[in-house]
């Protein structure tokens, strides 16, 4: 076995680790903080690459549409028209649908008219986009005024406007025959 300089053997190392000496140390902490650095320089190149990307990518953008064609750009104006004009004669539909509903329900006595357009079962409700015309509200309505009628006003009786027994009798004859009767009496003060 071999001796070391004071005569004593050396201990084996069993860590697996070999021993360092101040120098290697040194040289590990260098290697450590030049590959942090550069790490920090290509992460910073990363960076700047991507936004250079980024500045090419949106000058592609640009100049492929300052490329498109006259008609390319008019067709794009047309779709998004058309695409508008199908909001608009939506809209316009469901409010003809409504105001149909509403106006059908007023004439069929509803307390509120705005309520019966909400309530309706409007499935067999039609609408011609042609002429504008809405069908088969009748039928809506007077389904909802059956399945709800305490939605629609109650008919309050006519009032009797005959002025004998405290407005409990009915009028007989006509108003000669009234006047007739009264100077009989002796009752009939002419006015």
């Amino acid at each position: 076995m071999p001796v070391d300089a004071t005569g004593e053997m050396p201990t084996p190392n069993t860590s697996g680790v070999t021993p360092q000496t101040p120098s290697s140390e040194t040289q590990t902490t260098n290697e450590v903080e030049e590959l942090r650095a550069a790490l920090k320089r290509a992460n910073a190149e990363s960076a700047e690459r991507r936004k250079r990307l980024e500045q090419l990518e949106a000058e592609d953008k640009k100049r492929n549409e300052a490329q498109l064609t006259e008609v390319e750009k008019a067709t794009k104006r047309a779709d998004a028209a058309e695409a508008r004009l199908a909001e608009q004669a939506k809209a316009m539909r469901e409010r003809s649908i409504r105001h149909a509903v509403e106006i059908e329900a007023s004439r069929a006595g509803f307390v509120a008219p705005d309520d019966a357009a909400a309530l309706a079962d409007l499935s067999g409700v039609q609408y011609d986009e042609t002429t504008g015309q809405v069908s088969g509200v009748d039928a809506a309505v007077k389904a909802l005024a059956k399945a709800k009628p305490h939605l629609v006003k109650q008919a309050a009786p006519p009032p009797n406007i005959d002025g004998r027994a405290g407005g409990k009798g009915t009028l007989t004859g006509s108003q000669e025959e009234l006047i007739q009767r009264k100077r009989a009496s002796g009752n009939y003060t002419p006015l």
